[in-house]
């Protein structure tokens, strides 16, 4: 792995309200024909990991063991999800609508869901520099 600087914005929509964050700093990078793994804080407690492929990302979040966002997003389809907080679990699911991997980004766009019912939508755009 290789560090490189990035810069993340997401942009998470529930029912009518939309709110928008951005980070950047170092981030561990691994490129290969297949798939992009990168590895970064996104703030002093919290640590992220994605895996991502042309159709698919895996996107891990934590601060700790008890506390953590396991994300699986497969385009076009619906993918379980955890939640763990303070040790409790809670059970998601995702619907991936956009995955677009380039040399220097990766664009997602995906749906949250507890149930039937819609948690959110959320566009994430991760890119390298």
């Amino acid at each position: 792995m290789r560090t490189s600087k990035y810069e993340l914005i997401s942009k998470i929509t529930q029912e009518n309200e939309s709110e928008t964050f951005s980070y950047s700093g170092e981030c561990e990078l691994e490129k290969s024909e297949h798939a992009i793994k990168v590895r970064y804080d996104e703030s002093p407690d919290i640590h992220v990991e994605m895996m991502a492929k042309p159709d698919r990302i895996l996107l891990k979040r934590s601060s700790d063991r008890h506390n953590y966002s396991l994300l699986r997003l497969n385009l076009d389809e619906k993918a379980s999800c955890k939640v763990v907080a303070a040790g409790r679990e809670m059970d998601l699911s995702s619907l991936c609508k956009k995955i677009d991997i380039g040399k220097k980004h990766v664009y997602i766009e995906y749906n949250l869901y507890t149930g039937l019912y819609l948690v959110g939508n959320y566009e994430v755009t991760l890119q390298f520099k």
